[in-house]
Formats: C-alpha cells, structure tokens, sequence
C-alpha cells in the first residue's frame, strides 16, 4: 500500500477552503442583496392578468382552440386521477365551459409569475403612473401585494367607466391619466378573435349565445364561411352593406376568462360597470380593384366615432353625436385626414381602431396617423 503525499492533503485542504469561502461569502451577498438591493417575488393572485399570472392552469378550449389561462381558486377543480378538470373555467374568447366537454385535458397547476424587485430604486428616480409596485398589506404585512401605480401623493382618484381620473386641487379640476402605448399593449383583454371561431354545435348545445359579426337581413354582399369562418369577405360592386359585432352572453363588462366565472358573476352595473377602452383589430385585402371604402364605426352611450379608410390611400378620423335626438344625430365632424399611399390588389394590410383615455385613434400597419386631441 502506499501513502498519498503530505503535499496531495495540503492541496486537497486548500480546494475544501477555498469552496467553502465562496459558498460562505455567496450566501452572505444574496441576503445583502435581499436585504438592501434586489429581491423575487413570486405572483400571488392574477389581479394584473394578463400581463402577470398566479397560481393558474393553461386551458385549450374545446370549441374554438382558443388557449387561455384560468386562476387557480379553492373548489373550482374537480380530481379526475391524474391532474384536476377546472369545472367553472370559461373560454374568454366563445364562453364555452371547459368541462362541459367530455374529452377535457385533465390539466396541472402551474406556479406563480416571478419578478425581481429593485429594492430603493425610488430614492434615485421620481415614481411614475402606471409603474408596477410591490408593496406589504396595509392589513398583514406578511403579504406581498403587487398592482400598477394610478396615483401620486397629493392625489384625488377616481375611476369612470374604466378610466382613471386625477386632480392636484381636492376635485376642483380632473384630468384623465392616460396610460403609455407599451402598458396599454399589456392590458387589453381578449374580446374575440375571429381567428378562433367557436363550433356552432357545440355552443348550440351548451345553450350560448357566442360572440359573432352578422349581416343584414338578406344581405347577399357578404360572405361569413371562408376558411372556417376566419375571412369576411365582400364582393358587392358598388353597394353599401353593413357588418355587426355582437357580443354574445358577455357584452362588455370588467370580467376576465382568468379570474371570472360567467355562471358566478359578481353584481355589476351595466351603466358604470363597464370598461370604455376597446380596439377592433384586421387585416384588409383589396381584391381585383381598389374603387372601395371601408368605414368602422363605434358606438358609445351618445357619440358615435367613425374611421374610413379609402382604398386610394386616403383615411379619415369622424365623430358624430346623438344626445339631442338619437333618431336625427348631428352630422359627421371630421377630427383629421391624412394620405397613407394606396392599397395594391391582393396586398393587406393592418388596420386598427382603438378608443382608450378618451383619445379615438386610428392605426394603419402598426403606426398611429390619426389621433383625436
């Protein structure tokens, strides 16, 4: 047998040292940093969903193949062996009962969002609306809360029909605080897409009225039904003809597919209770001639809001209001016009129509050409 040299130990000594010094001193940097500098936090609930999620379950919806994301809550999964079946999840898109299909996924509980909190960053910058804070319950300081800031110190708030309001001068004066393009982009809420329509049978059976576009009566203009009713299409020469959104059974109220149950609703007011912020989003595709208009029009409460788009390159931005007599409106005011270059045959090309904060705007291939002041 022979011995290993006295040297062989020493160094083996020294690696052991040297390790746990790193280990030691790594230990004492996170709770520094945990302490004074930066620290993780993991989501809580889904109060700021879509942006940031809970505790939750990734859904695909059986009838229109919509995914989603559902909070976890208490008694709202029922244990089918493996994993759970959420038995009060709704496609946010169709409103289809996840459960109500017999296949149903059975699905696993998905952990929390993380974030990593800059802890005293405010000692260094002013704080800014619309920033995402961290913050102890005012009521259990073991919990950690995480919401979007609406107001500064000195402020009165107030939230209109979704929109929030502020004044510097105990309510003497109010201005609407508007939120950037960036946070807007992270809180739009699905609606419907028209990318994912649900199986008529399906809802049928379920007994719901699904969101849907409908023509008029013996309108023979529009074609609904091409690739499984994902293209609306128009081939009427010369000939006015009209498109209607309907909500279906979820109108436009503050819920969310992800922490709301449309069979459990909580009471809401359809008069304040509503969020007036909404976008109506597609893609036009000229056929053989470009001799068209599409015009989009939005109503809400009394005023009507309108943006047209010519084929030959011209848009424009319109309001029109009803108070004085909804039957006999006022006429249509021109807010703006501008040239966005002609549309070619077959091309498309994106086009939006979104009112938020009070400002209508309208977007032609991702950039804002007309805004209202």
């Amino acid at each position: 047998m022979m011995n290993a040299p006295a040297g062989s130990k020493k160094t083996d000594l020294k690696h052991l040292r040297v390790t746990v010094e790193s280990v030691y001193i790594a230990i004492v940097l996170a709770f520094v940093l945990r302490a004074f500098m930066i620290e993780a936090f993991v989501i809580p609930t889904g109060s700021m969903a879509n942006a940031l999620y809970g505790e939750h379950y990734q859904l695909h919806c059986p009838s229109c193949g919509y995914e989603y994301a559902y909070g976890f809550q208490k008694g709202s999964q029922v244990l089918m062996g493996q994993g759970v079946i959420p038995n009060k999840a709704r496609c946010p898109n169709c409103g289809y009962l996840y459960s109500a299909y017999e296949s149903s996924r059975r699905v696993f509980r998905s952990g929390g969002d993380r974030v990593l909190v800059l802890k005293y960053l405010y000692d260094f910058i002013d704080l800014k609306p619309w920033d995402v804070m961290v913050f102890k319950n005012p009521q259990n300081n073991r919990e950690n809360y995480i919401k979007r800031l609406i107001g500064l110190p000195g402020e009165a708030i107030e939230i209109v029909r979704g929109d929030i309001f502020f004044s510097k001068d105990d309510g003497k004066t109010w201005w609407i605080r508007r939120k950037p393009c960036e946070v807007q982009d992270a809180v739009w809420q699905i609606v419907y897409d028209n990318n994912f329509p649900p199986n008529p049978l399906m809802v049928e059976a379920a007994g719901i009225h699904q969101p849907r576009w409908e023509k008029e009566t013996d309108e023979k203009s529009w074609d609904l039904s091409p690739y499984g009713g994902r293209v609306l299409a128009f081939s009427g020469a010369q000939q006015q003809s009209r498109l209607t959104f309907h909500p279906g059974d979820k109108g436009f109220h503050p819920e969310n597919g992800y922490n709301q149950t449309f069979n459990e609703r909580q009471s809401t007011n359809s008069e304040t209770d509503i969020c007036t912020d909404w976008k109506l989003s597609f893609v036009v595709m000229p056929g053989e001639t470009t001799d068209t208009q599409v015009n989009l029009i939005f109503e809400s409460f009394n005023d009507r809001f309108r943006g047209e788009i010519n084929f030959n390159g011209l848009v424009r931005l319109l309001h029109q209001t009803r108070w004085k007599d909804p039957d006999d409106p006022d006429e249509w005011t021109v807010w703006g016009r501008e040239d966005v270059g002609g549309f070619l045959p077959g091309r498309g090309r994106k086009i939006a129509l979104t009112n938020v904060d009070f400002r209508l705007t309208l977007w032609v291939d991702g950039k804002a050409i007309l805004s209202s002041t």
